[in-house]
């Protein structure tokens, strides 16, 4: 097997690809990759604060509902109205139709 190097970026850009293409189940069921940037105030510095802890995972939203994910697992951090299951950890696949 031939030996490859990698710089730092270019893993980090890697690790990213293969968390979004696990995240298939959100991107079908209409969620998207948020955009921290695009938050004001209070609910930026929260989001921003929240996922710096995670840098593993990804911070998706859908209309009012956002959440974070590392494919396997959803921790809600907005959760869709009426949900009354906790804000998570969730299996994925076992909240799919909840979606």
């Amino acid at each position: 097997m031939k030996k490859i190097r990698l710089t730092e970026s270019e893993l980090i850009r890697l690790v990213k690809r293969v968390i979004s293409e696990q995240n298939d189940i959100l991107i079908k069921k209409g969620y998207v990759l948020g955009d921290v940037n695009t938050l004001t105030g209070q609910q930026k510095d929260f989001v921003t604060r929240y996922m710096k802890r995670y840098p593993n995972e990804q911070y998706y939203t859908k209309g009012n509902v956002s959440l974070r994910s590392d494919g396997k697992q959803v921790v809600f951090i907005v959760p869709p109205k009426g949900w009354d299951k906790g804000l998570g950890p969730h299996d994925i696949s076992s909240i799919d139709r909840y979606l």
